[in-house]
């Protein structure tokens, strides 16, 4: 499992798959970014940076989602074996 984080520089996003010990949300506020949308299965976390400096969080549940399917995650069947 990885995370997905989507970030914008003005032009266009830019998609990164991260493990979650690479996500560093201080890492996130320090390049600038003053408004984090983290959303977990069980659950959704905003993080805004207010004009005053101020951090605000908001935790809401995220709509019930039942059981994950990984189905997509499966690996490519392929005529020879790769190396």
């Amino acid at each position: 499992m990885h995370l997905q984080v989507v970030g914008h520089d003005g032009k266009k996003d830019i998609t990164k798959n991260l493990k979650s010990s690479e996500f560093k949300v201080g890492d996130y506020l320090a390049e600038g970014y003053a408004n984090l949308l983290i959303e977990r299965v069980d659950e959704i976390l905003t993080i805004r940076i207010t004009k005053q400096g101020e951090m605000k969080i908001h935790r809401g549940k995220s709509e019930e989602v039942g059981e994950i399917n990984l189905s997509h995650d499966r690996s490519k069947r392929r005529v020879s074996p790769s190396r």
